[in-house]
């Protein structure tokens, strides 16, 4: 059976009824996992490819809430909106799509970050992002103190992973500016999109 088609036949039965029935438990996750698979699908026109992530979907993940609070399913809806250009960056990471759609943070459990944005990760991205930030005129001259710091700006929404060779290309490329403020590591890492589509959005 392909992805595609049992989307629409769930995706039917869930939002076309009112809500006048029994929802199946995990119901809200499953949708989840679909409309991972959907997007997958719609933008690559491989239906294996797409069903393969819903099984790895089905496997990995646990799942918490209400499956008849309509709540619940802004995770599906906005997994859903996920943009064929975002499908191709992130590929087939799951935890990728999970990290980047916050309405999924509190249903999903399993991905990197254990279904909260992932501190851990902020740690070497934070070690990557900390040399510039002290080029640039940042007044702590103690790396180590400097990192912490950081860490900490970094980790106010969490970290997908460390810092890919992208990443550090366009860390290194990057100029001293005066639109920057040297205080603000989250200011270099918007100045570097690949360092920060590594960041988990708010």
């Amino acid at each position: 059976m392909k992805v595609e088609s049992r989307i629409i036949a769930v995706a039917l039965g869930l939002f076309g009824c009112g809500g006048l029935y029994d929802v199946e438990s995990g119901e809200h996750c499953r949708q989840a996992g679909y409309s991972i698979a959907a997007r997958i699908q719609a933008c690559t026109q491989d239906d294996d490819r797409a069903n393969q992530a819903y099984e790895r979907f089905s496997d990995r993940y646990t799942c918490s809430g209400d499956p008849s609070s309509d709540a619940s399913y802004g995770c599906a809806i906005d997994l859903n909106a996920v943009t064929c250009e975002e499908v191709a960056q992130w590929g087939d990471d799951l935890d990728r799509f999970i990290a980047e759609t916050p309405s999924c943070h509190t249903v999903l459990g399993g991905w990197s970050g254990g279904g909260l944005p992932n501190a851990a990760g902020c740690t070497p991205l934070a070690a990557a992002l900390a040399p510039k930030v002290a080029t640039c005129g940042q007044s702590s001259t103690n790396l180590p103190e400097l990192v912490s710091s950081v860490q900490k700006a970094l980790e106010t929404t969490g970290c997908v992973s460390g810092p890919t060779d992208d990443c550090m290309k366009e860390l290194e490329a990057l100029a001293c500016s005066a639109s920057t403020a040297p205080a603000d590591p989250l200011s270099w890492a918007g100045l570097a999109p690949a360092c920060d589509a590594l960041r988990v959005k708010p």
